[in-house]
This record gives structure tokens, sequence and C-alpha cells, in this order.
């Protein structure tokens, strides 16, 4: 029997560029989730709740946006794209595609004041090619603090779909830390949404490791909503064999004084193709704010293909947008001080690899998981 596809499009910038880029969107052709025979393992902090949502996601979703609506242009003349209230970084298709499937969102709401120190767990061991669709929104309400590791893991050769989308709603002087992890294996398409909406000095740290798949889309927009919130991003991946890696970050800074941070770490070896979207978008209000958006990438071979599109947008006079970047190959000083150590260059590669992807995984509050994620970047060479 022929699998049921959904045609897609999905990572849409902000704003339009040159068409002959290809790098606006992605198109892609997904099929629709079979029964889930994925083993899920939740570890919740004491008095996280858990619940399914009984109505409808998509209005729920609306109405924690509240009075602050979508604007319809930027910068009084370029159409938005973003047609959600509460958007994701992967688009309006993939909310459709979510609930085409009907994949129930579920709800983890962290009360007011409460400090949960060590993380939450949602891990997911999606072993012999099963599939997994899931929607969760993490409800963070006023003054609490909360961390998260959210991590899908398969055997190497395993295939199948892995979707997940995932809200934050942080409320007034929240703060979430919130891990994302993928170990999957090359046959799998992986697609990951998150989104997040910051209400007064809110404060979300969102941190993701892309690594396995045989593609890879993932998005993450944070709506600074509320004055004085905080964002700070971090991606690493590798990219290797035939890997697509396909990045869209947007922040969406609509307080004052707010301030967004963007770092995306990778390597790319053999024919990987990778592409980075990452937005500052400064909407009108959003006085005395400041954004930063940097990449490094990493390029081993000569047949990968890096793109890259950094995009500061301004409706406002008083804030500070920054963005650069950093892709090249090793430099040849650091390869032949290495090799004269005794050190092979195959090995050379390997350790200044593993050291950059273990920088941003050495933040991660869970030795387990940084000790797989270690196993895995060794075995990749």
């Amino acid at each position: 029997m022929t699998a049921v596809h959904k045609e897609m499009s999905v990572n849409h910038l902000p704003v339009l560029t040159w068409h002959r880029l290809g790098v606006n969107s992605a198109a892609l052709s997904v099929p629709m989730p079979g029964e889930s025979r994925a083993l899920a393992d939740d570890r919740l902090q004491r008095g996280i709740t858990k619940e399914i949502c009984d109505g409808d996601p998509e209005k729920l979703l609306a109405d924690l946006a509240g009075p602050i609506r979508r604007e319809a242009v930027i910068a009084g003349k370029q159409a938005a794209f973003q047609a959600q209230e509460f958007a994701g970084g992967l688009g309006p298709d993939f909310d459709s595609f979510m609930s085409a499937a009907e994949v129930p969102l579920t709800i983890y709401r962290v009360p007011a004041g409460s400090k949960c120190e060590a993380p939450s767990f949602l891990m997911r061991d999606l072993s012999c090619g099963a599939d997994l669709a899931e929607r969760q929104l993490i409800y963070a309400e006023a003054g609490s603090e909360s961390t998260w590791i959210l991590a899908d893991f398969s055997g190497k050769a395993d295939q199948g779909l892995c979707a997940v989308s995932t809200r934050v709603f942080l409320e007034a002087g929240a703060k979430v830390r919130l891990y994302k992890v993928g170990l999957l294996g090359s046959g799998f398409l992986q697609l990951d949404d998150t989104g997040a909406l910051l209400s007064d000095d809110a404060s979300f740290d969102f941190v993701r490791l892309l690594l396995g798949g045989k593609a890879i889309y993932t998005g993450c927009l944070a709506a600074l909503n509320g004055s004085g919130s905080d964002f700070y991003g971090e991606t690493a991946f590798l990219g290797a064999g035939s890997q697509h890696v396909d990045i869209n970050d947007v922040a969406v800074q609509r307080g004052r004084r707010t301030r967004s941070k963007m770092l995306v770490k990778g390597v790319l070896r053999d024919r990987a193709e990778k592409i980075y979207r990452g937005t500052i978008d400064f909407r009108r209000g959003s006085a005395g704010s400041a954004g930063d958006e940097q990449e490094d990438i990493l390029l081993l071979n000569d047949d990968v293909i890096n793109r890259s599109v950094p995009i500061v947008l301004c409706e406002e006079e008083d804030v500070d947008g920054r963005h650069g970047a950093t892709i090249g190959n090793l430099a040849p000083e650091v390869l032949f001080y290495l090799t004269s150590r005794g050190i092979s260059p195959e090995e050379a590669r390997k350790m200044l690899v593993r050291a950059r992807l273990m920088g941003t995984a050495s933040g991660i509050p869970d030795a387990e998981i940084r000790a797989r994620i270690s196993d895995y970047i060794m075995e990749a060479f």
C-alpha cells in the first residue's frame, strides 16, 4: 500500500529575497505518520503537571497570543509571511500537517514561582524505524524556572519520520531552558519546530544538537513581546554523507529593551548540504533592544554546499542589530601544529570537530546524554 504524502513548504524567510538563490523556503513531501511505536520516557519534576488539550490546539495557541497579534506588514511595505498567531520556525504548513495527522497537543504546566533546578526529561526511542509525531506546549507560569531535555534516539541504520512541534509560553518573569537533541538513524526525516512567546522580563534559553538523520528541517521563532525579555539560541550540527540540514531561526522583538542572541556552530563533510536562515526582526515599539546572530561553519570537503542568509529587519531607530559569519576549512597552521606533535591528520580533524560540537553539548545537564553525543561524534569518523 502506497503511503499518503503531504506536500508542504517550510522555513519561509519573513521577507523574500532573489528566488533564484533557492533560499526563500524549503519544499518537501512528507509521509503521513503511521502508528507510533516509539518508546516514551517522561520524567517530570515535582509540581509540573501534564494534560492533553481537549479542545482545538490551534485555537488554544492563538488565544495565548493575547492582545498582541501578528503584523500584516514589516517596515510599512513588506508583507510578513508568518501566518500564525503563536508562530513556530517551520511555519503554518507544518501545523496543518500535524492537524491533518490528528496529533494531540500535550500541555506541560510549570506552576507559578516554582524553581525546578533539575531537568525534566521527554525521551523518545525510535529504534526499529518507529514513526513519531508529537505536539507539546510548555506553559511556564509567572516567576517559574524550569529546565527541559527533549531527546530522540534510534539505531544508526534506522529510518522513519520524526515530527515534533514544541511551543513555549512564558508568563512574566518566567525562565525556561530547553535542550533538544536528535541522534537519529541515517534514514530518518526529522521535522523539528519550536516557537516561544515571551512576556515581560521572561527568559528563554534554547540549545539544540542535530546529529544524524537523512534530512533535517528545523526552525525556531521567538516572539519577545514583553519588555525586558531575553532569548538565547544555540545550535550545533554535523552534516555528513549526503545529509541535508535546513534551519530557520527568527527573533521577533516587539518589547522595549529586549535581547536576542543566536549562535550556529556546524561541521559539513562528504557531500552534505546546509541552509541557515537567521533573522533579527525589530518591530515598532522595540526601542532600546539589541540582537546578535553569529555563524561558525567548518567545511571538511570541497563537495559540501553551505548557504547562509543573515537578515536584520528594523522599524525602530534606537536598536542594535549585528550579524556575522565565519565559514571555511581547517586552518593549515592548526593541522601542522597537531601533526608535528605526532597526531595523524584524520585524528586531528576528529579532535577539532569533537571540540566544536561538544562545546555546545557540555551545557546539557545530563552526563548520559553528553556521553551518547560524544560517542556519536567519534563513530561518525
